[in-house]
Order: structure tokens, then sequence, then C-alpha cells
């Protein structure tokens, strides 16, 4: 899981409720321009007299990438805790600050290589600033800053992305050249009452033309895999989608196959609701502890991902 990136050292660094503003902000331009017209370079270091540049970009990339921080696990038992989402996400940037040269020449970096990660909803992890406003997060970014943005993840209900979405993609800020959105078993309407899935209408996508720079787009959508059958007809629905985007292109599943998991996961969401394997379903009942929980056989759950890539049409 990647947590949203801290601003890097052109601006001051940094480590709800659905709806966002989306007017953009006032411009902040990056420093690089004036940061090129006098510095060191570095002559004297092997770093940068022996090494060439594409390996020195593979050394900065490797140390500005995110990873795990294993001391900071998620509660097995929070909707949060998710397959490749089970620690917090830390990306150290104190390499920028050893000297001018490496700033230039890396300092997109931590951007342009991490996943910017947004929970749509209240299921999000604690002590995630902004963590379901990404219009907030970025419009702290520089516009450098922003066009190095990559990849984008949205945990999300198909309710935001219809209500939502729209809004928030007509903002200058969200930029991005891939977008992921998740739907997870607590993502669907009812899924507490064991309603039937809903179905996903594809009127929202039109926005994904206003993302001028996007390229490819994917969905994922969980759930317990009792209800797989339920899952595999929406995805069936989904795969002929055709999405118009900007520049005569437009994103197909053309050639690409639906990818699909199975994992275990949370039997007990807390609230009192959990999996009652005897009857097979979602129940309430209070008094429910992470111990019941423990003790309880796996609960299994199924993942589908769509990919949609851009053509030019």
């Amino acid at each position: 899981m990647s947590t949203i990136l801290p601003i890097l050292p052109t601006l001051p660094a940094s480590p709800s409720h659905h709806r966002e503003k989306c007017t953009p902000p006032i411009s902040k331009h990056s420093l690089i321009a004036s940061l090129r017209e006098d510095f060191n370079l570095q002559t004297d270091s092997l770093l940068f007299s022996k090494i060439p540049p594409e390996l020195r970009n593979d050394i900065f990339r490797l140390i500005l990438a995110s990873y795990d921080d294993e001391l900071a696990p998620y509660d097995a038992h929070k909707p949060y805790n998710f397959p490749g989402y089970r620690f917090r996400r830390r990306t150290d940037t104190a390499l920028l600050s050893t000297c001018r040269r490496i700033y230039l020449e890396a300092h997109d970096l931590p951007v342009s290589l991490n996943e910017h990660v947004f929970w749509a909803n209240h299921h999000g992890p604690p002590g995630v600033k902004y963590h379901n406003k990404p219009i907030a997060q970025f419009s702290r970014l520089t516009v450098e800053q922003r066009e190095a943005i990559e990849n984008v993840h949205i945990f999300a209900t198909s309710y935001w992305l219809e209500k939502y979405l729209p809004g928030i993609c007509k903002s200058s800020v969200f930029r991005m050249k891939h977008l992921k959105i998740t739907i997870r078993q607590v993502d669907w309407q009812g899924w507490e009452y064991n309603h039937p899935l809903t179905m996903i209408s594809n009127g929202w996508t039109a926005c994904l033309k206003l993302i001028t720079n996007l390229e490819s787009f994917e969905m994922e959508l969980e759930i317990v895999e009792r209800d797989k059958l339920q899952l595999e007809a929406l995805m069936k629905m989904m795969q002929p989608w055709r999405i118009q985007l900007a520049n005569d292109r437009v994103l197909t599943t053309e050639g690409n196959n639906v990818a699909h998991r199975r994992y275990t996961g949370p039997s007990n969401y807390g609230g009192g609701v959990f999996y009652d394997f005897q009857m097979n379903k979602w129940s309430w009942r209070g008094g429910i502890t992470h111990q019941d929980a423990a003790s309880a056989p796996p609960l299994y759950y199924v993942g589908y991902t769509l990919l949609w890539k851009a053509k030019t049409v």
C-alpha cells in the first residue's frame, strides 16, 4: 500500500467529507530554473565522475522508491488492510538534501515512482492527511511535480464514482498517466445486509476524457467468494466498455484479459458485523471481538481486475 507522498524540498515539508472544491489553485512553479544557474558539478565525486547517468538514475530510483514500514502494520480487521496494502508506506527523501546536483537529477522521482493512494470514503487508514481529498493533496504540489505523477489509486464506492469523480476530473491539478479504481467488499451498497451487487453504469467514465495525459485505466472489484458469480457477471458487462479520451483516443480492454486472484480476508469488520460461517452470510451481533475473528475459519475473497489502454482511433 502507498501513502500520500510528502512534499519535496521545493515546498515546506509535511508528512471529510467526500465533496471537494475543484477550483484550481494558484500555480506554484518549481525552483529548478533558479537552481540550475549556479551549482557544483561534484566532479570529484565518483558518483558523478565514474558512474554513467543511466546507472546513477537506477540508484536514485532504488533509494527514493517507497517501501513497507513493517513497524507500522495495519489492523488486520480493518477494510484498508488489503492485499498489497498491509503496512503503512514510507518514502525517504533525505537523498535530495545532500547536494544540489542530486536534487536537480532526482527531485521528481518520489512523485513519479510511487503510487498516490486515496480512500474516497471513511474506510481509510488513520493518520494519513488528505486520504480522501486528491484535489487538496495535488494542489500542494508544484506544476512540475503534478506533471510527473504517473500512478494514482483510489478506493471508492460506485456512488462516489458517479457523484464526485466527475467534479474532481474537472480540476486541472488532477493529472496522472495511470488511474486505478478499487471497489472492495465493504464498498458495495448494502454488503452488510447481503444485498446483491449493484450494477455499475459507465456514465461516470465520460469524465476521464478531462484527464488529458491519461494513458491507462484499471478497475479492480473485490467480493467474498460466495458472491463470485455475481462479480464475474459484472466484469463481463464492463469488458466491452470503450471510454473516449482527448486527442482522438479511446480506452479499450482489447487484448487484455481479466486478471483474478483469491485470498483470505477479514470476517469481522467491527461494529457488530461479522461473517456467520454456518449461515454463510454477513450477520449482526454485539460483543464480537478480534479474538473471536482470529479463531474463525479463513474467509476467502476474490478480486477481479480489468485494464483499459489508450489507443488512437
